[in-house]
Parts: structure tokens; sequence; C-alpha cells
């Protein structure tokens, strides 16, 4: 397991391909948006790894955006 911070599908789909189990999108800490979540929770799938979002708070919202995006 591992964390992504990085907003970059390129960097999300690098580093699903190493051979972990899964990745934390961290959304919490990381620059990250909710379009690059949903794409960076869609490259690491389709690479059969878990994605998994840490939220910057745990508004029902944000939980609901995380988890039609794919998340685990």
């Amino acid at each position: 397991m591992t964390f992504l911070g990085l907003p970059s599908l390129r960097t999300a789909q690098i580093v699903a391909s190493t051979g972990v189990d899964a990745v934390i999108i961290d959304c919490e800490h990381g620059h990250i948006s909710d379009d690059s979540m949903h794409h960076a929770t869609a490259a690491i799938a389709a690479a059969c790894v878990s994605p998994l979002v840490r939220l910057r708070m745990t508004h029902p919202d944000l939980i609901k955006r995380a988890l039609d995006s794919g998340a685990q």
C-alpha cells in the first residue's frame, strides 16, 4: 500500500503498476481535486489495484463523491 499525493493521471497509472495491492489517494494533504480523484481511482482500478481515498473531512457529500468515483 502506498500514498498518492499528486494530481496526475500518469502518476496514478505508474504507481498502480508497481505491484502494490492498494493506493491511497491523499485528498487530505495532497492537492487533488475531485476530477483528479475520479481519474486516479479509475486508473488505479483498471490496474486491478484497490483505490482508497483519504478525505479532508468526514462530510457525507465528500464520502459519496469518493465512493461514486470507485474508491473502496
